[in-house]
């Protein structure tokens, strides 16, 4: 971020800050700062180059190449979104190779696997003790299946690290859902005393009472009604028995604009930091940005510090898809400049498609090559997502498409050009 022309003369990062310490206090580094009303332009701009990182961001920003892999009860009725009806029997892979997966996500380096534990549909890939809808009541692997196990084995034996992506939206539960008519979603109950993990006996007559926890693990009350008790629950799963989770991954999707149902994200967000640090929050939540689009695509400015109009304590995280998020125009007195970088997700099949169908095809690799310049190569981390077919298996021509971009990235930054330069901090300090 370059500095306007300062009264004074100051003009570039280094001389901004040492104008604006010398017109007034040091600017710290900090991963928090607040815009005042009487701070200079050079103090502005100071203030926003001198806003950090928090350390799981870090951590995050350097994967760069992610992926998504969405598998289930779609794959198999070959639709992006399910309706809560979905039969367990048809969920039936014969072929599933979690390895394979892990292999296409290595044609292009990839860092960390996300997965789809849970769509929209609320069919669960895992023995939840929370719902009879789920792969423990399907036929694969005679009802003992656990795909979010079979995943996070194979991503450490590759060393890849794990994301879950678990859906606020679940057909299967919401209220009018005739198939399942005890459903939690809007049932308007109150909010109870809930000792996450709950006992699933006592789910909704007692949810005070909890369940034994894993060994080592804390046990964590809440006041949240039954469906957030429910989602509670099934996050504290996924994060307590499958090993480290680096990134957890909640979209804006809406079952049925008609029904009501208030998500408790400070409670989600409280069990998430407590009971995997690491991991980054994406999309509604603190940590990373959805970039505002499925296409791929970030902006050609894409910043990293964001002014938001409150403290991050108070802010309701909500979609951002502004042309401009953090330009100076946006630096104004009262915002809270915040470390608040972007996810690219897109899809490998074109057209946008998530899921596999037997028509569906992958995008030309000229494309991608063209996302991966236009996503990672405009400061935001890609998330490309991986469509496993009725077998079990990513595809073919998916796996093909994927080496052919991975050998063009790799040929492309094969000589690191910048291999042996120093670059200077303020005060124009050589740094290396």
């Amino acid at each position: 971020m370059l500095p306007p022309r300062h009264p004074q003369g100051c003009l570039g990062l280094a001389l901004a800050l040492a104008c604006a310490a010398a017109h007034g206090a040091p600017i710290p580094y900090a991963t928090e700062h607040v815009i005042a009303a009487d701070d200079s332009p050079a103090a502005i701009v100071a203030k926003a180059a001198t806003t950090l990182p928090r350390p799981n961001q870090s951590a995050w920003m350097r994967l760069e190449r992610t992926f998504f892999l969405h598998f289930g009860v779609n794959t198999f009725n070959e639709v992006e979104w399910g309706n809560g009806k979905e039969d367990p029997a048809l969920f039936n892979p014969t072929q599933l190779d979690a390895r394979q997966w892990l292999r296409a996500v290595k044609q292009l380096d990839g860092k960390m696997l996300v997965l789809v534990a849970k769509h929209h549909d609320g069919f669960a890939m895992w023995p939840s003790r929370y719902t009879n809808h789920s792969s423990a009541a399907s036929p694969w692997r005679g009802g003992k299946g656990d795909l979010v196990r079979e995943v996070a084995d194979a991503a450490r034996d590759a060393g890849v690290k794990l994301g879950i992506y678990l859906s606020p939206a679940d057909l299967y539960q919401l209220k009018t859902n005739a198939a399942n008519p005890a459903g939690y979603y809007g049932n308007g109950s109150a909010k109870r005393r809930s000792t996450i993990p709950t006992d699933p006996a006592r789910f909704q007559s007692d949810p005070a009472q909890g369940r034994t926890p894993p060994p080592g693990r804390p046990v964590f009350t809440y006041e949240v009604d039954d469906y957030n008790r429910y989602f509670l629950n099934q996050l504290y799963e996924l994060l307590t028995e499958y090993g480290p989770v680096h990134e957890v991954w909640f979209d804006g999707a809406n079952p049925d604009p008609s029904v009501a149902e208030t998500y408790d994200y400070a409670a989600w967000y409280d069990l998430i930091r407590k009971l995997q640090p690491d991991a980054v929050i994406m999309g509604k939540g603190p940590d990373v940005r959805w970039v505002g689009t499925e296409s791929g695509y970030g902006r050609t400015t894409e910043w990293s510090v964001i002014p938001l109009p409150t403290a991050p304590g108070a802010f309701q995280w909500p979609d951002m898809q502004g042309a401009d998020l953090g330009s100076r125009a946006q630096l104004k007195p009262g915002s809270h400049l915040w470390w608040y970088p972007a996810e690219t997700n897109a899809t490998l099949l074109a057209n946008g498609q998530w899921f596999w169908a037997h028509d569906k095809r992958p995008r030309p690799v000229t494309q991608l090559v063209d996302i991966f310049y236009s996503s990672i190569g405009r400061n935001a981390n890609l998330i490309l997502n991986l469509s496993p077919d009725k077998s079990g298996l990513v595809p073919d021509d998916q796996v093909a498409t994927l080496g052919q971009l991975g050998a063009i990235v790799r040929a492309t930054f094969a000589v690191n050009l910048a291999r042996g330069a120093r670059f200077f901090g303020p005060g124009g300090r050589g740094m290396g």
